[in-house]
């Protein structure tokens, strides 16, 4: 589960490269909120100091709704105009002509206001990772 504050930018990190085609990467994100019939698709460039075991992304996000456009959905590199609320998240390997070669993360993201801090309901938890 990702967790953004809904102005600023938070620090996301990832774990995609054993899912990957190609030597050297780049990811595609996918927020679907059906609710809200939004859908936005963007590219952030991976900051990691070592991709081969961790991605490290850098998603800008406004609370600012005045430009949004619910017919533009290609956000790259710009900072999201994401309301508060629950998401689908799908993260795909693209080329450089910008198509999908795959899937190679999904979940779900969370954004919320920047006063919130995220639940933790049980912190006994043994914590499950993907791909393992």
């Amino acid at each position: 589960m990702i967790y953004l504050k809904n102005s600023g930018d938070t620090e996301v990190i990832l774990t995609l490269y054993g899912e990957v085609n190609n030597v050297y990467p780049t990811f595609q994100f996918e927020l679907v909120n059906t609710d809200l019939n939004a859908r936005y698709i963007f590219s952030y460039p991976d900051h990691s100091s070592n991709p081969n075991y961790y991605n490290s992304f850098t998603f800008s996000v406004t609370n600012d709704l005045s430009n949004y456009d619910p017919d533009v959905i290609n956000y790259d590199g710009e900072i999201l105009p994401l309301r508060i609320g629950t998401y689908d998240y799908t993260v795909f390997e693209i080329d450089d002509e910008m198509l999908r070669l795959g899937k190679v993360d999904e979940g779900i993201l969370i954004v919320l206001d920047e006063n919130e801090t995220p639940a933790i309901e049980d912190t006994d938890i043994t914590p499950t990772y993907k791909n393992i």
